[in-house]
């Protein structure tokens, strides 16, 4: 299982890391500090993360915002 986990505050990042450690060292976690950068791995990765979880407050383009655009694209949509 992989999770891709998107979020400005680095301290968030650590936190959500260690406790998905926990529950489950064998997954695949991977981060992107905003939703641009999100959308460009989820464009150019070859293996789609099994979840997405969204940090709803983030300048430039927030949760929301990056969630709109994931749907758009029919392969990320499913």
């Amino acid at each position: 299982m992989s999770i891709l986990y998107v979020d400005d505050d680095p301290e968030d990042i650590e936190i959500f890391h260690d406790a998905v450690r926990t529950v489950d060292p064998s997954v695949e976690y991977i981060t992107a500090t905003s939703g641009g950068e999100a959308l460009k791995f989820l464009n150019t990765t070859q293996s789609l993360p099994d979840y997405v979880v969204l940090d709803i407050n983030m300048p430039r383009m927030d949760g929301k915002l990056c969630l709109l655009e994931i749907r758009k694209d029919p392969r990320l949509a499913a």
